[in-house]
């Protein structure tokens, strides 16, 4: 997916928010979801996740070798990203800028959405009285 905004946005950070996701619980109870060691990508069938051949822990991530006690299958590391499953690629362009008003809750973001929603139809306001000027004009010249 790409997104484009119309308005240049002013931002200190960026939250990128997925609106759907995968569901693998179905995988995973049929036993289609195999736990691979991430030394030596042997199938683990130890229940704690330790590799017979290497003595590695399986849950660990395979790039930053932490461990996500609270979800041990995750989908993304919660320390780096990092995902065995896909990758996620987000590029940005941006410029300095040191007008930026600080983003730090709910609702400085509820705030600043709104004050951008308002500058949207504004601009959608004055792009359909140009495109109605536009058209006036085209009959003047026309009619000449």
């Amino acid at each position: 997916a790409r997104v484009e905004f119309t308005l240049p946005v002013v931002a200190a950070n960026l939250m990128v928010e997925f609106s759907e996701f995968h569901d693998m619980e179905t995988t995973s109870s049929r036993g289609l979801d195999r736990l691979q060691c991430p030394r030596c990508s042997r199938t683990v069938s130890d229940r704690h996740g330790i590799c017979r051949n290497c003595r590695e822990n399986a849950f660990q991530c395979r790039q930053c070798r932490n461990i996500n006690y609270e979800n041990l299958d995750g989908f993304i590391c919660n320390e780096c990203g990092y995902s065995k499953h896909g990758r996620f690629e987000f590029s940005v362009q941006a410029a300095p800028s040191f007008a930026a008003e600080r983003i730090e809750n709910e609702v400085d973001r509820e705030r600043t959405t709104a004050l951008v929603e308002k500058g949207m139809s504004m601009l959608h306001k004055h792009y359909e009285e140009m495109k109605s000027a536009r058209t006036a004009l085209l009959d003047i010249l026309t009619n000449r």
